[in-house]
């Protein structure tokens, strides 16, 4: 009896995605470390998360979103249009901080407009976003005429590319940390967390129980279209340019690394987390394919690849962790 319940628990440990991803990382680290014996140097391991933490940042509220039930693949758009901003400003002698505002104020206007239409007219959030990604990428090919802006200020460009004094971590890096840290707070500990697995697993019954659900969806799309400006900027600041085809091809990593972490696309589930953990095994595998000179087309099968995976390992999990909970209710009927 004692050796069924142990079975049990260690089937119950094995059946949350996120132990699951922890084995992942550590075989991708192992894999890594062979394939160049300079991986596993913490400066190198440090300096590649300033390739992948603009994307992490992108995937906190987009991750808030998918909870709810909701989508936004107009984010990349969103950051081109708000980073546009940001560079004609200052390209015409505006401070560079009135620069950065203005690009924040555009970027939570491109939120708002999702999340107005959706609550007004009850469009699904992935047609909206839909149509709006190619309405703001197209605004920044007309702002900006395929043209770039470059030569900003060192201390705007430290931002992106430099460390903490005196140590190996990049900025961007705390940042992230400071920024998922808030983020969990909010998703796990909150009440408004709550209302957004409520949403996401019944918009319905959450409105019946009291939740005004079109407000919910209106600031959490403005909240992200101002998070995804602010991430715009960190990438600007890193790469030191702006062009209308800035960030084009992050919708899928970002929405790759949030449904591999283990939520679900539908909504109603999620953790930062899983999330977090997914980040860095996305990171740390396009790192080690740049190491052995992997095309970035071949790149984008790997994020592809698990991408799908990801979505049939959890509908799998799910699938036998329901038929469980059937099984244990017809047992104590």
């Amino acid at each position: 009896m004692e050796n069924n319940k142990t079975l049990k628990h260690r089937w119950n440990f094995t059946l949350k995605w996120e132990h699951i991803l922890i084995v992942i990382f550590i075989i991708v680290n192992i894999i890594n470390s062979n394939i160049s014996p300079h991986y596993l140097n913490i400066a190198n391991l440090l300096k590649t998360t300033q390739i992948f933490v603009e994307k992490g940042i992108i995937g906190l509220v987009l991750l808030l979103l998918i909870v709810s039930g909701n989508i936004d693949i107009s984010f990349a758009s969103t950051i081109a249009l708000s980073t546009s901003v940001f560079a004609l400003c200052f390209k015409s002698g505006v401070n560079i901080f009135i620069c950065i505002v203005l690009a924040l104020i555009t970027g939570a206007i491109c939120g708002f407009l999702n999340g107005f239409i959706i609550t007004r007219t009850g469009l699904p959030s992935i047609i909206v976003t839909l149509v709006n990604l190619s309405l703001f990428r197209g605004l920044a090919f007309v702002l900006m005429k395929d043209e770039g802006v470059y030569g900003f200020p060192e201390k705007f460009i430290f931002i992106g590319n430099g460390k903490i004094p005196g140590t190996p971590i990049p900025i961007e890096l705390v940042i992230f940390i400071v920024l998922a840290v808030v983020c969990g707070i909010f998703l796990h500990k909150s009440y408004w967390g709550r209302y957004l697995y409520a949403i996401g697993a019944n918009a319905d019954t959450a409105f019946l129980s009291g939740i005004n659900v079109k407000k919910v969806r209106l600031i959490l799309f403005t909240i992200s279209g101002f998070v995804y400006a602010f991430a715009g900027i960190l990438l600007v600041s890193r790469i030191g340019s702006v062009r209308p085809n800035i960030a084009t091809g992050f919708e899928l990593e970002v929405v790759a690394m949030i449904v591999f972490g283990g939520a679900a696309i539908f909504g109603g589930s999620g953790t930062l987390g899983g999330f977090i953990i997914s980040l860095f095994i996305i990171g740390f595998v396009r790192f080690g394919l740049g190491l052995i000179n992997i095309p970035g087309q071949v790149m984008l099968m790997v994020t592809g690849s698990l991408l799908i995976v990801s979505i049939l390992a959890n509908n799998f999990i799910g699938k036998i962790t329901e038929r469980r909970a059937l099984s244990k209710g017809s047992n104590v009927l």
